[in-house]
Formats: C-alpha cells, sequence, structure tokens
C-alpha cells in the first residue's frame, strides 16, 4: 500500500516525506534483514530474539518502550474449578510474573497490573496491587480450603503461531507444578484458537489483549459484564458499578480514585491474572528521522519521518 503526501494536510509542513510506502511481510527475520540491507526504512518487529540482535548491530537503530497491551492469563469464571475465586487467586499468587517475562519475551517489557503501566497516570504496579507477589504457601492453602489439597489437571489454550503465547504458556505450566497443578498445553492454529476465543471454549487461555492509555475504553469492553470482549464470562456487581461510575465522572481526581479501585477488586477477585505489557519495537535504519512512538502500536509518526542521507 502507497500513501501519497497530502498537499492539504491539517498539519502544516507535513507529512515530511513525498510518499510512504507499506509492505506486509511475515517473517520478522526477514523484516530485520530488510531494515540492515537498506531495502526497507522502519520495521516493527516483535520477536524477542530478533530484537536482541538488532540492539547489536551498529547498522540499525531500535527504538524499544513497553507498549499499551497487556499478555494475561485468562479463566472462564464459568466453569469449574476456575469459577471458585479462590482457585484463581492461588493461580495468581503462583505466577512469577518477572520470571515469565524473562523467560518469553527475553525480559522486553514491563510487569503490570490491571491498567498498562505505560499509561503513568493510571497505573498502579502490579507489587503494590493484592496478590501481586508471588506467595506458594498462601497459594496451597486456597487451594485446600477450595477442596483441592492436592491439586487438579486443567488445559491451557493457546496458539502455535500467536506470538509469545506458547512460550509463556509453557512458563505458566511449570510454575504451577510448585502448587501441585498440573496444565497440559492446548496447542491450536491460528484459526481454531479465535473461534475457541469467540466461542468462550476455554478453561485457561493465554491472551494478547489490546490496552489503553484511558482504562474506560480497555477496562469496561473485557471485565464489564456487558462487555463486547468479555470471554472471561465475568460477572461482579461491584466490578459493574465501578465501571460505570469511572465512565460517567469527569473530575479528573475522582476518576483516578474509582480506578485504583477498579484495580484493587480486579486484582483481588482475579478474573484473570494480568501479566505484563510487551516491549513496542521499531526497527530503524540509521538514515531515518523524526520518527516517534506512541506506545499503542500507531504509526502516526511516519508523517513526521524523512530519510535523510
Amino acid at each position: 500500500m502507497t500513501l501519497v503526501k497530502n498537499p492539504n494536510y491539517f498539519e502544516a509542513g507535513l507529512p515530511k516525506s513525498d510518499q510512504v510506502i507499506f509492505r506486509v511481510i511475515p517473517e520478522e527475520a526477514s523484516l530485520y534483514a530488510g531494515v540492515r540491507s537498506g531495502n526497507l526504512d522502519l520495521a516493527t518487529i516483535n520477536d524477542g530474539a530478533t530484537i536482541r540482535q538488532a540492539k547489536a548491530d551498529k547498522n540499525v537503530v531500535v527504538m524499544s518502550k513497553p507498549g499499551m497491551n497487556v499478555r494475561v492469563f485468562s479463566f472462564n469464571n464459568q466453569k469449574k474449578p476456575f469459577d471458585d475465586i479462590r482457585v484463581r487467586q492461588a493461580v495468581a499468587l503462583a505466577l512469577n510474573r518477572s520470571e515469565i517475562l524473562t523467560m518469553a519475551e527475553y525480559g522486553m517489557g514491563a510487569t503490570t497490573g490491571p491498567i498498562p503501566i505505560s499509561a503513568k497516570v493510571w497505573a498502579i504496579p502490579p507489587d503494590q496491587l493484592p496478590l501481586g507477589k508471588t506467595d506458594y504457601a498462601k497459594a496451597k492453602q486456597l487451594l485446600a480450603d477450595a477442596g483441592y489439597p492436592n491439586g487438579f489437571a486443567f488445559d491451557i489454550v493457546c496458539s502455535s503461531t500467536y506470538e509469545g503465547g506458547l512460550a509463556v504458556a509453557q512458563v505458566i505450566q511449570n510454575q504451577l507444578k510448585n502448587i501441585g497443578l498440573t496444565a497440559n498445553l492446548d496447542v491450536v492454529e491460528w484459526g481454531n484458537y479465535i473461534d475457541r476465543w469467540a466461542k468462550r471454549d476455554f478453561a485457561t487461555m493465554v491472551e494478547l489483549r489490546g490496552g489503553s492509555s484511558e482504562p474506560d475504553r480497555f477496562l469496561y469492553r473485557s471485565l464489564h459484564s456487558t462487555g463486547g470482549v468479555n470471554n472471561f464470562m465475568f460477572k461482579d456487581a461491584e466490578t459493574d458499578a465501578l465501571l460505570e461510575l469511572g465512565r460517567e465522572q469527569t473530575d479528573p481526581a475522582q476518576r483516578k480514585a474509582t480506578y485504583d479501585k477498579v484495580q484493587v477488586v480486579l486484582s483481588e477477585k482475579a478474573p484473570l491474572v494480568f501479566l505484563y505489557s510487551p516491549n513496542e519495537n521499531q526497527v530503524t535504519s540509521p538514515y531515518v528521522e523524526g520518527f516517534k512512538q506512541i506506545g499503542n502500536g500507531s504509526l502516526y509518526y511516519v508523517t513526521h519521518a524523512q530519510v535523510i542521507k
């Protein structure tokens, strides 16, 4: 796809380039090679191994910052045993977010709670929220209280082609052994994964949620009982009331207090476990000037970018 400069663009002096050509290249290693060879000027690359290689390469420039997307471990809150809050809390206490981030993304990102940590105005760090620190003893006690002193087995749905999803599931599988849970990986192709997601046909699932710097936009659709992408099947009157209040309020301080409470409630009731926000990565040639990262994956600032050789 080719975008040509609009002489009547609404911002004076922009776009900087006469045209921008977008190319779809599925292989991330090929994207990196394209920038390195000069066939591409800029590429969005999500693969951690490729980014590590690029960071050591003096022929390219790597731009990287925690994005707005959130990797989560989802429960179907209507399916046993995850309809029991104690089971969900036990799983949350058994997961080491930092280790998952290191193993799955080479540490390229930031652990997070219900609001992406890069939304600095709103986000509370996960270690300051309920269930934010690993505690195997408490997790085992919660399982015993829920009637599972010897643990149980369950499936984690993940896609073999979903960036980082399988790696995350494998780390979770290993971590949950610490509290006696046996997690079997149900690895499916992408189309099947989306179908299972849409039909709520899972007990647990590894997802990458599109976040936002505006908490209402992210949380209402995902966790209100009427939310369009509440595939967690989570229905909670307290959460609904807080999310409704937050979208009605106009005073910034009042909204901040409301969403602080939302983060505490969601962390406590654990309809899912918020893990981390992977970095947004762009690799450019050293001749690209003016491009900026936003954090939500948008390439808006290609309007400001130009190649100067």
